[in-house]
């Protein structure tokens, strides 16, 4: 099942966040499972707004691919919220 993540970096800069998608490579090739990405700054840090094909699916890149760069740079984890996908709707 879809679902829909929000994650919350706090104190994450556009710098720090365009360092993290080049060590991910995620420009060149998405990443599996990834359905749609919206990304921008907000009072205090960074939001994410991902649609992923499964939350097993988000949770293993995240594990596997994202955290330990993540980690790397120095950034902390973000608070994240959950939620199953019920309608999806690009226009």
């Amino acid at each position: 099942m879809k679902v829909g993540i929000m994650l919350l970096y706090p104190n994450m800069t556009q710098a720090n966040y365009d360092e993290v998608e080049r060590e991910l490579k995620r420009h060149d090739k998405p990443a599996g499972g990834e359905v749609l990405s919206i990304v921008g700054p907000v009072p205090g840090g960074w939001q994410v707004v991902d649609v992923w094909e499964s939350q097993e699916v988000f949770e293993t890149y995240m594990r596997d691919k994202a955290r330990p760069v993540l980690q790397r740079l120095g950034i902390q984890d973000p608070a994240a919220t959950i939620f199953p996908i019920y309608d999806m709707q690009v226009r």
